[in-house]
Protein backbone atom coordinates (compact mmCIF):
# COMPACT_ATOMS: atom_id res chain seq x y z
CA UNK A 1 0.00 0.00 0.00
CA UNK A 2 1.34 3.44 -0.84
CA UNK A 3 0.37 7.01 -0.16
CA UNK A 4 0.89 9.79 -2.66
CA UNK A 5 0.07 13.39 -1.88
CA UNK A 6 -0.10 16.16 -4.44
CA UNK A 7 -1.11 19.77 -4.30
CA UNK A 8 -3.06 21.25 -7.20
CA UNK A 9 -0.40 23.85 -7.98
CA UNK A 10 2.54 21.47 -8.03
CA UNK A 11 1.53 17.82 -8.47
CA UNK A 12 4.24 15.35 -7.53
CA UNK A 13 4.70 11.64 -8.06
CA UNK A 14 6.59 10.79 -4.89
CA UNK A 15 5.31 7.64 -3.25
CA UNK A 16 6.29 5.81 -0.10
CA UNK A 17 5.32 2.45 1.27
CA UNK A 18 3.21 2.77 4.39
CA UNK A 19 1.22 0.63 6.75
CA UNK A 20 -2.33 1.18 7.94
CA UNK A 21 -1.37 3.04 11.09
CA UNK A 22 1.11 5.25 9.23
CA UNK A 23 -1.54 6.20 6.68
CA UNK A 24 -3.95 7.33 9.36
CA UNK A 25 -1.22 9.31 11.11
CA UNK A 26 -0.05 11.02 7.91
CA UNK A 27 -3.57 11.79 6.75
CA UNK A 28 -4.53 13.14 10.17
CA UNK A 29 -1.41 15.34 10.22
CA UNK A 30 -2.38 16.91 6.89
CA UNK A 31 -5.99 17.22 7.96
CA UNK A 32 -5.06 19.00 11.20
CA UNK A 33 -3.18 21.80 9.44
CA UNK A 34 -4.77 25.23 9.43
CA UNK A 35 -6.18 26.54 6.13
CA UNK A 36 -3.23 28.93 5.88
CA UNK A 37 -0.80 25.99 5.88
CA UNK A 38 -2.67 23.61 3.59
CA UNK A 39 -5.92 25.02 2.23
CA UNK A 40 -6.33 22.07 -0.10
CA UNK A 41 -4.54 18.82 -0.78
CA UNK A 42 -5.06 15.48 -2.51
CA UNK A 43 -4.17 12.10 -1.06
CA UNK A 44 -3.99 9.18 -3.47
CA UNK A 45 -4.16 5.86 -1.64
CA UNK A 46 -3.28 3.12 -4.08
CA UNK A 47 -2.60 -0.60 -3.97
CA UNK A 48 -4.02 -3.97 -4.97
CA UNK A 49 -7.73 -4.58 -4.63
CA UNK A 50 -8.91 -6.09 -1.37
CA UNK A 51 -6.07 -4.88 0.86
CA UNK A 52 -8.30 -2.55 2.86
CA UNK A 53 -7.98 0.91 1.32
CA UNK A 54 -11.68 1.68 1.72
CA UNK A 55 -11.66 0.48 5.33
CA UNK A 56 -8.76 2.81 6.10
CA UNK A 57 -10.70 5.79 4.81
CA UNK A 58 -13.76 4.69 6.79
CA UNK A 59 -11.60 4.44 9.91
CA UNK A 60 -10.22 7.94 9.32
CA UNK A 61 -13.73 9.35 8.93
CA UNK A 62 -14.89 7.68 12.15
CA UNK A 63 -12.01 9.32 14.01
CA UNK A 64 -11.92 12.74 12.36
CA UNK A 65 -15.17 13.16 10.43
CA UNK A 66 -17.42 14.77 13.03
CA UNK A 67 -18.76 18.07 11.70
CA UNK A 68 -17.02 17.54 8.35
CA UNK A 69 -18.80 17.96 5.02
CA UNK A 70 -18.30 14.61 3.30
CA UNK A 71 -18.97 13.52 -0.26
CA UNK A 72 -18.10 9.85 -0.87
CA UNK A 73 -18.40 8.58 -4.45
CA UNK A 74 -17.60 5.13 -5.82
CA UNK A 75 -17.06 5.03 -9.58
CA UNK A 76 -18.31 1.44 -9.62
CA UNK A 77 -21.76 2.84 -8.85
CA UNK A 78 -21.36 6.52 -9.82
CA UNK A 79 -19.53 6.73 -13.17
CA UNK A 80 -17.83 10.11 -13.53
CA UNK A 81 -17.83 10.59 -17.29
CA UNK A 82 -17.49 14.38 -17.24
CA UNK A 83 -17.06 17.27 -14.78
CA UNK A 84 -20.79 18.10 -14.77
CA UNK A 85 -21.61 14.58 -13.58
CA UNK A 86 -19.12 14.99 -10.73
CA UNK A 87 -20.65 18.36 -9.82
CA UNK A 88 -24.17 16.94 -9.84
CA UNK A 89 -23.15 14.07 -7.55
CA UNK A 90 -21.38 16.45 -5.18
CA UNK A 91 -24.58 18.47 -4.92
CA UNK A 92 -26.65 15.34 -4.33
CA UNK A 93 -24.40 13.36 -2.00
CA UNK A 94 -22.60 15.80 0.29
CA UNK A 95 -23.51 15.19 3.94
CA UNK A 96 -22.48 16.32 7.42
CA UNK A 97 -22.84 13.87 10.30
CA UNK A 98 -25.16 11.77 8.14
CA UNK A 99 -27.47 14.62 7.08
CA UNK A 100 -27.53 15.88 3.52
CA UNK A 101 -26.13 19.34 2.86
CA UNK A 102 -28.20 21.53 0.52
CA UNK A 103 -26.43 23.91 -1.86
CA UNK A 104 -29.42 26.05 -2.83
CA UNK A 105 -27.96 28.37 -5.45
CA UNK A 106 -25.83 25.75 -7.20
CA UNK A 107 -28.70 23.25 -7.19
CA UNK A 108 -31.03 25.89 -8.64
CA UNK A 109 -28.59 26.64 -11.44
CA UNK A 110 -28.10 22.93 -12.11
CA UNK A 111 -31.87 22.40 -12.42
CA UNK A 112 -32.08 25.30 -14.89
CA UNK A 113 -29.15 23.86 -16.83
CA UNK A 114 -30.74 20.41 -17.05
CA UNK A 115 -34.06 21.88 -18.20
CA UNK A 116 -32.38 23.92 -20.93
CA UNK A 117 -30.29 20.93 -22.00
CA UNK A 118 -33.41 18.79 -22.37
CA UNK A 119 -35.15 21.51 -24.39
CA UNK A 120 -32.08 21.99 -26.56
CA UNK A 121 -31.83 18.26 -27.30
CA UNK A 122 -35.51 18.24 -28.23
CA UNK A 123 -35.05 21.11 -30.70
CA UNK A 124 -31.95 19.51 -32.20
CA UNK A 125 -33.77 16.20 -32.64
CA UNK A 126 -36.73 17.92 -34.28
CA UNK A 127 -34.46 19.84 -36.66
CA UNK A 128 -32.54 16.71 -37.60
CA UNK A 129 -35.73 14.68 -38.08
CA UNK A 130 -37.25 17.40 -40.24
CA UNK A 131 -34.15 17.39 -42.41
CA UNK A 132 -34.20 13.62 -42.86
CA UNK A 133 -37.88 13.71 -43.82
CA UNK A 134 -36.97 16.03 -46.66
CA UNK A 135 -33.78 14.23 -47.65
CA UNK A 136 -35.39 10.79 -48.07
CA UNK A 137 -37.97 11.82 -50.70
CA UNK A 138 -35.38 14.06 -52.35
CA UNK A 139 -33.07 11.08 -52.73
CA UNK A 140 -35.84 8.95 -54.22
CA UNK A 141 -36.75 11.74 -56.60
CA UNK A 142 -33.11 12.18 -57.54
CA UNK A 143 -32.90 8.68 -58.95
CA UNK A 144 -36.00 9.15 -61.06
CA UNK A 145 -35.02 12.59 -62.32
CA UNK A 146 -31.44 11.67 -63.12
CA UNK A 147 -32.64 8.59 -64.96
CA UNK A 148 -34.85 10.76 -67.17
CA UNK A 149 -32.58 13.80 -66.98
CA UNK A 150 -35.61 15.99 -66.22
CA UNK A 151 -36.02 18.59 -63.50
CA UNK A 152 -32.29 18.61 -62.67
CA UNK A 153 -32.40 22.30 -61.77
CA UNK A 154 -35.12 21.69 -59.20
CA UNK A 155 -33.15 18.75 -57.80
CA UNK A 156 -30.00 20.86 -57.37
CA UNK A 157 -32.06 23.51 -55.58
CA UNK A 158 -33.44 20.91 -53.16
CA UNK A 159 -29.98 19.50 -52.45
CA UNK A 160 -28.66 23.03 -51.80
CA UNK A 161 -31.53 23.58 -49.37
CA UNK A 162 -30.58 20.42 -47.47
CA UNK A 163 -26.94 21.55 -47.32
CA UNK A 164 -28.05 24.90 -45.87
CA UNK A 165 -30.13 23.13 -43.24
CA UNK A 166 -27.08 21.05 -42.34
CA UNK A 167 -25.02 24.22 -41.87
CA UNK A 168 -27.73 25.70 -39.65
CA UNK A 169 -27.79 22.52 -37.57
CA UNK A 170 -24.01 22.64 -37.09
CA UNK A 171 -24.16 26.33 -36.16
CA UNK A 172 -26.89 25.55 -33.64
CA UNK A 173 -24.72 22.78 -32.17
CA UNK A 174 -21.74 25.15 -31.80
CA UNK A 175 -23.91 27.77 -30.12
CA UNK A 176 -25.34 25.12 -27.82
CA UNK A 177 -21.85 23.94 -26.83
CA UNK A 178 -20.79 27.51 -25.96
CA UNK A 179 -23.92 28.13 -23.88
CA UNK A 180 -23.35 24.80 -22.12
CA UNK A 181 -19.79 25.80 -21.23
CA UNK A 182 -20.93 29.16 -19.82
CA UNK A 183 -23.69 27.58 -17.74
CA UNK A 184 -21.31 24.93 -16.42
CA UNK A 185 -18.96 27.69 -15.28
CA UNK A 186 -21.87 29.40 -13.48
CA UNK A 187 -22.71 26.20 -11.60
CA UNK A 188 -19.05 25.65 -10.69
CA UNK A 189 -18.76 29.20 -9.32
CA UNK A 190 -21.97 28.81 -7.32
CA UNK A 191 -20.89 25.52 -5.76
CA UNK A 192 -17.40 26.79 -4.94
CA UNK A 193 -18.87 29.98 -3.43
CA UNK A 194 -21.22 27.98 -1.20
CA UNK A 195 -18.47 25.55 -0.21
CA UNK A 196 -16.12 28.40 0.66
CA UNK A 197 -18.87 30.12 2.63
CA UNK A 198 -19.51 27.01 4.72
CA UNK A 199 -15.84 26.13 5.10
CA UNK A 200 -15.19 29.69 6.21
CA UNK A 201 -17.11 28.74 9.34
CA UNK A 202 -14.22 26.43 10.31
CA UNK A 203 -15.81 23.49 8.52
CA UNK A 204 -13.81 21.13 6.33
CA UNK A 205 -14.87 19.44 3.10
CA UNK A 206 -13.71 15.91 2.29
CA UNK A 207 -14.28 14.46 -1.17
CA UNK A 208 -13.60 10.71 -1.37
CA UNK A 209 -13.59 9.03 -4.78
CA UNK A 210 -13.30 5.25 -4.53
CA UNK A 211 -11.91 3.27 -7.49
CA UNK A 212 -10.30 6.44 -8.80
CA UNK A 213 -8.56 4.60 -11.63
CA UNK A 214 -11.88 4.69 -13.50
CA UNK A 215 -11.99 8.49 -13.48
CA UNK A 216 -11.29 9.88 -16.99
CA UNK A 217 -8.18 12.09 -17.36
CA UNK A 218 -10.27 15.16 -18.24
CA UNK A 219 -12.22 14.83 -14.98
CA UNK A 220 -9.01 14.42 -12.97
CA UNK A 221 -7.53 17.50 -14.65
CA UNK A 222 -10.70 19.52 -14.02
CA UNK A 223 -10.78 18.48 -10.38
CA UNK A 224 -7.17 19.55 -9.79
CA UNK A 225 -6.83 22.62 -12.01
CA UNK A 226 -10.34 24.09 -11.88
CA UNK A 227 -12.25 22.95 -8.82
CA UNK A 228 -9.51 22.79 -6.18
CA UNK A 229 -7.78 25.94 -7.40
CA UNK A 230 -11.12 27.74 -7.14
CA UNK A 231 -11.60 26.69 -3.52
CA UNK A 232 -9.44 29.45 -2.03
Amino acid sequence: MALRKRGPKAPTSESEFIGRRRFLEDFAAEWAKSPDEAPRFIVNLHGDGGIGKTRLVEQFIRRHGKGVMLCWLDTNFNPLGDPMTLLRLMLEKTTRDGERITFKEASKRLAQYQKLEAENHRRMDETALSGWRKIIPTGAKAGAELAGMSGVGNLVSQIAEQALQGQELRAQARKSAELRRLREEEIIRSLIHELNDRCGQNTRFLLVIDTYEKVPPEVDEWLVKTFLLGCD
